[in-house]
């Protein structure tokens, strides 16, 4: 009797694509402070990006998406507010929403609220 070929397992871990969290946190850490010429070690897992290191918005908003881009994430939602996100392991744990398979996330779910 031939063997059949198994089926493809589906993805049951949440961000697949992306790497273990303290890896993702690092990549985080180094992107930043390459791009902003700040030392890595000021990206400390509390350190404000905004209020505290004096990254823009529009900056912080920059480098997600070249990271979004890098790791093949969809973008967010309109209805995600990026600045509510304003330090390195909450961007960190957007990306893994966003990596998650079936995530609201994923697929732009829209609640109807106003960004």
């Amino acid at each position: 009797m031939p063997v059949q070929p198994s089926a493809p397992v589906a993805e049951s871990a949440p961000a697949a694509r992306l790497p273990e969290r303290g890896v993702l946190i690092e990549r985080l850490r180094e992107t930043f402070a390459r791009a902003l010429g700040y030392p890595p070690e000021v990206f400390t897992d509390d350190a404000h990006l905004e209020a505290d290191l004096g990254i823009t918005s529009v900056k912080k908003t920059e480098l997600l998406v070249d990271l979004l881009d890098e790791y093949d994430l969809p973008t967010p939602p309109a209805t995600m507010h990026i600045r509510d996100y304003n330090t390195l392991p909450k961007l960190a744990s957007l990306m893994e929403l966003l990596a998650s398979p079936g995530s609201d996330a994923e697929h732009g779910a829209d609640d109807g609220a106003p960004v």
